[in-house]
């Protein structure tokens, strides 16, 4: 084994890493700002940058902007930036009802989507369904194998029936196992909740280290990024499947709002109330630098004012709807690709 090597491998993928983070979070740069501000050798980072932009990964994005500063003769530094069609990236979300699923590049535009009804499916049906449909869309799309960066498949609550194992850690394990002996690319597997929050910090453009994002719909789901990272809990559950949950008229279930009075129109205040109620603690208790509302019940615009007003006047975050809508869920799979699969392994 030629140990030295596999350091200089190393290396090489963590300073890719450290360049490609650098832009993800200040966008176009100038070659030499990443030169002087990336902590590692200043060669090293000219080499790596070279590579990349000869494989097409950061192409240039024009010249560094002269700021009203009198125009000087030469060229200035041009800016970096990365090639969003480089790569592409397949979501799969794993609902009660169906599959979602869809093709996008690295900043979520969408190239092809699909959805599969599930009507009481066995495990290997839906293993099957995923792999089927991912090579329809490549087909349709016609698509060059090579490009695709990998799957990223996200399971709601409701789904989680339908997985194998004894927990929420483990069905997910087995799942990416399984899908990864199918498919010829990198997989990752997580929850909705989770590929959501990954949506809104890689297709938004979202800023926030630390945000709150509750869904609340067809799914009750919650979960917290503190410090750019996806809070686990202790046990490693937080953020995972939640037990069932308690609604406001007292029943018992996966399905949240859709049933209830007034809530398809988002006018039922009780419930805005409740929710801006609850939201307040967790903002209290948590501090978060924004709250972003997921699921159909936050995409009523009178829903999403009447809670926006309250936690307003409370002097508390903003309240933001996610970037991840019940029509486009596959965004959040997508999103876990594009984050697990180029952010953190290219």
């Amino acid at each position: 084994m030629d140990s030295g090597f596999s350091i200089r491998n190393e290396a090489k993928r963590t300073g890719r890493l450290e360049i490609l983070n650098y832009l993800r979070a200040r966008g176009a740069s100038p070659r030499m700002d990443m030169i002087r501000q990336l902590p590692l050798p200043k060669g090293a980072v000219a080499l790596l940058v070279s590579e990349l932009l000869q494989e097409g990964i950061l192409p240039e994005r024009g010249e560094l902007p002269a700021e009203g500063r009198p125009a000087r003769r030469g060229r200035r530094s041009s800016l970096l930036d990365i090639n969003e069609n480089c790569r592409l990236a397949f979501g799969v979300v794993m609902e009660g009802d169906a599959l979602y699923l869809g093709l996008t590049n690295l900043k979520g535009d969408v190239l092809e989507r699909a959805e599969v009804p599930l009507k009481q499916p066995g495990y290997r049906e839906i293993l099957e369904q995923i792999v089927e449909q991912l090579h329809a869309l490549i087909r349709n799309g016609c698509i060059p194998p090579e490009q695709l960066l990998g799957a990223g498949i996200c399971v709601s609550c409701s789904a989680a029936g339908y997985l194998e194992g004894p927990a929420g850690g483990d069905k997910l394990l087995r799942l990416r196992r399984d899908l990864s002996h199918a498919l010829t690319m990198p997989v990752f597997t997580g929850t909705t909740i989770a590929g959501a929050i990954s949506a809104q910090r890689l297709f938004s453009q979202s800023r926030e280290e630390n945000l709150l994002m509750l869904r609340y719909g067809r799914q009750i789901e919650a979960a917290l990024l503190i410090s750019g990272r996806l809070y686990r809990g202790a046990s490693g559950r937080a953020g995972g499947f939640p037990a069932m949950q308690e609604l406001p008229d007292g029943r018992t279930s996966y399905q949240a709002a859709e049933r209830l009075e007034g809530t398809r129109d988002g006018t039922n205040q009780a419930l805005n109330e409740k929710l801006a109620r609850d939201l307040e603690l967790c903002c209290l208790t948590l501090d978060p630098e924004a709250v972003y509302g997921f699921g159909s019940y936050f995409e009523t615009e009178s829903a999403l004012k009447e809670i926006s007003r309250i936690l307003s006047e409370r002097r508390l975050p903003p309240f933001r709807p996610c970037r991840v809508t019940e029509d486009t869920l596959f965004l959040a799979g997508c999103a876990s690709a594009v984050e697990h699969c180029f952010y953190a392994a290219s």
